[in-house]
Formats: structure tokens, C-alpha cells, sequence
């Protein structure tokens, strides 16, 4: 049996339904020119895919050297975790109320990696120890936006890019370019596995989650893969698509079935081995 802080799972798992059912669309970044070469925010656009790759190298050192990572288990508690995912995820809600764009990114999705993060370190942090949670939470989150990022820009390009006649070519770079965030997150999470033993297990809860996944991505695409934005390749700019707060809570849940799809896989396992050292 799992033992956790109930309160902040439910806190956590209010802010992904949350995330799904504001009614406030993306907030566009509106002087493109500054994602120039150069900038930290093309910088940062660049090189956020391999944040994964260096989890997965924060996984293999603190197997390698576990002295640091049982000071971090010990000097660090995970009501610290929560206090501080708690503060992000409302400055998160802040920012979105504000209309402050992010870059590319929604502050509501930038929320969920953080709230999936914290949650399975408040489900596992006794089995694994807080720092393999935490690190196990990133890698999950990694694999399910990566996954997430490569499923959509494949429906993009056959509903909309479809309709530019735009060469296969352009999908074919973009999965490229998302590739190393699933294959680190990936990586990961087999490394758990075969090392730590770590279980999965389909559960009731796990199954049910896994049909909104399937159910949302369904509905998403048979009513014609609404999307908040679309770039139009005439004028080669992103412009905002009709407004349907409908079909927006649809594409936004399917990001958090996923999520919470792949974390019920862990959490619901347990570890064969439940000595964090």
C-alpha cells in the first residue's frame, strides 16, 4: 500500500484537471524577432529536448556515487518538494490570469511536468528515495510530453499541414528534433526497471486513465483536430485558430491522461527492492 500526503496528491491532481478546463487560450509570443540565433530564448527552445538526456546522466551518477544522493535523501524532506512545486505551480496560474506569454510553451503545461514531477516523488520517495523520485518524475514527464509532442505533430501534418501541401520532410525534422526528449525518458525509466526493479503494474485507476488517453486523443481527432494555433504558410506566421473551449479542453486533457497514464504504471508497482540505498 502506497503511503503519501493525500492532501497534496489531491492539490496536484486539481491543478492537472484544472489545466484542462481554464477556458483562457495561449497567449503568443509577439515580437518573434527576439527567437533570433542567438537569443536565450532560442537557446533555451533548442536545447530543452535534452534536459532528459541529462536526467538520465543525473540518474547514472547518483547510482555511481550514492553519497551525495543519500545526503540529498536526508538533508531534504519531501514536504520541501511540495511546498516549492505548490509556489511554481501557483505563480504558473498567475502568469497564465496575466496573459504573460511563455514562450512557446503554456504555463498551464510547463504545470503539468512540474505537478507529474511531484507527484510521483510523494508516491515513491519511501520506496525509492526522494532524489530516484524526483528523478524517476522528470523521466516521466519527459517520455509522456515527448510522446505527447510526436503524436501531435503527426496529426498536424496530416489535418492541417496537409492542406499546404507541405513536404513530409518538414514532420520527419520536427520528430528529429523531439526525438532525444522521449528516447532520455525513455532510457531512464528502462534503467529503473532492470536496476531498481521497479514494477509496473496496470491497475483499475491506471486502465481508466489509460482510456481518457485514448478516448481524448479519439474525440480530438474525429471532431478535426482542433489546435489553438496553426501557422499559416502563406504569410509564415501563427495565427490563432476559431475559438472552440470545447475541443481545447479535449487537446489539453489528453496531455494529463497521458501523464497520469504512465505515472499509475510505476506508482501502482511498487519496487521488489525497498531499500533506498
Amino acid at each position: 500500500m502506497l503511503r503519501c500526503n493525500k492532501m497534496v496528491v489531491g492539490i496536484l491532481i486539481g491543478y492537472l484537471v484544472l489545466s484542462f478546463t481554464l477556458p483562457i487560450r495561449r497567449v503568443m509570443w509577439r515580437d518573434t524577432s527576439s527567437f533570433g540565433e542567438d537569443t536565450l530564448l532560442s537557446l533555451l527552445f533548442t536545447y530543452h529536448v535534452w534536459l532528459s538526456v541529462m536526467v538520465l546522466l543525473f540518474v547514472l551518477v547518483f547510482d555511481m556515487f550514492p553519497r551525495p544522493r543519500r545526503w540529498v535523501d536526508s538533508a531534504v524532506r519531501v514536504e520541501f518538494v511540495n511546498i516549492i512545486s505548490i509556489v511554481v505551480l501557483l505563480s504558473f496560474l498567475a502568469l497564465t490570469f496575466l496573459g504573460i506569454p511563455g514562450v512557446w510553451w503554456t504555463w498551464l503545461t510547463l504545470g503539468i511536468h512540474v505537478a507529474t514531477v511531484t507527484l510521483v516523488a510523494n508516491l515513491l520517495y519511501r520506496i525509492i528515495g526522494l532524489m530516484r523520485s524526483v528523478l524517476l518524475g522528470a523521466s516521466i514527464a519527459a517520455l509522456s510530453a515527448g510522446a505527447w509532442e510526436i503524436l501531435y505533430h503527426i496529426a498536424y501534418r496530416y489535418f492541417i499541414d496537409a492542406a499546404w501541401d507541405i513536404d513530409a520532410s518538414h514532420l520527419y525534422g520536427q520528430i528529429r528534433f523531439i526525438l532525444p526528449l522521449v528516447i532520455g525518458g525513455l532510457a531512464s525509466l528502462v534503467y529503473y526497471i532492470i536496476v531498481h526493479k521497479l514494477r509496473l503494474s496496470m491497475s483499475r485507476l491506471t486502465a481508466f486513465f489509460l482510456l481518457l488517453t485514448c478516448l481524448s486523443w479519439a474525440l480530438w481527432l474525429a471532431l478535426g483536430f482542433w489546435c489553438d494555433i496553426v501557422y499559416d504558410w502563406s504569410e509564415g506566421v501563427w495565427k490563432y485558430s476559431e475559438a472552440n473551449y470545447v475541443q481545447m479542453a479535449i487537446y489539453r486533457s489528453s496531455k494529463v491522461w497521458l501523464a497520469l497514464t504512465v505515472i499509475g504504471l510505476f506508482a501502482q508497482g511498487g519496487a521488489v527492492d525497498e531499500n533506498p540505498s
